[in-house]
């Protein structure tokens, strides 16, 4: 878990147009709720948040009207592009609380067909739900693919969290498999036999045309 310091503000002013004078400025427009608390419209460093974030940090170190607080990153909304961050969503909480969140699924080691036996490694599902303390937020669950073998396959049950972890999602639900690569099949060419016996069974018709053709001129001439 990463938690870091990240100064917001207050805004004062809402709406499509006010957010857009803020991105133009080199702020996101966010919100920080929670606790029993009103929701409260704040601005945040889009640079700061964006190096934040980039380095994993999911738990932030807030102070708003100098009071210091903990904040989740609980959305990030992103252009149409998915490049620049448009708007966050920030929920206060406590580090000895249970919270409810989604953490990314990584996978290391190699997943080409030459390291598996002949199959490829195929992700299936990128992020699980899970619930512990704000203070045990793991970064991401990463998964060691480097010794799977053609069929194998990893299930939400066999994924390695830590025991201050609980695992939400579906224990049943499939994470990896190891499948056989499909090759595309090519298109049978016809054997040399075969090409001239079409060859000959087209000819007859324009051949017998032309025949019937030459009858009736010589009929005319006659």
């Amino acid at each position: 878990m990463s938690s870091s310091k990240l100064k917001i503000s207050l805004r004062q002013d809402t709406g499509t147009v006010a957010c857009g004078r803020l991105r133009a400025r080199g702020l996101i427009p966010a919100v920080i709720y929670g606790h029993q608390q009103e929701a409260l419209p704040v601005s945040i460093s889009e640079h700061d948040l964006g190096l934040l974030l980039g380095h994993g940090a999911r738990l932030l170190d807030i102070s708003l009207d100098k009071k210091p607080e903990k904040a989740l990153v609980k959305e990030v909304q992103y252009d149409h592009l998915g490049v620049r961050i448009i708007h966050v969503d920030l929920v206060r909480v406590s580090l000895d609380e249970k919270i409810q969140l989604e953490i990314s699924i990584e996978l290391r080691g190699a997943v080409d067909a030459s390291s598996h036996g002949g199959g490829t490694v195929e992700q299936l599902l990128n992020q699980v739900e899970v619930e512990c303390l704000a203070s045990n937020i793991p970064e991401a669950i990463q998964i060691q693919v480097g010794r799977l073998k053609l069929g194998d396959e990893i299930r939400v049950k066999d994924l390695p969290v830590s025991p201050e972890v609980t695992v939400l999602s579906d224990p049943e639900t499939l994470v990896v498999v190891v499948r056989a690569v499909v090759a595309e099949e090519a298109a049978e060419e016809p054997a040399e036999g075969e090409e001239a016996a079409t060859d000959a069974a087209a000819e007859p018709e324009v051949i017998g045309r032309a025949a019937e053709e030459q009858d009736k001129d010589t009929d005319q001439e006659n």
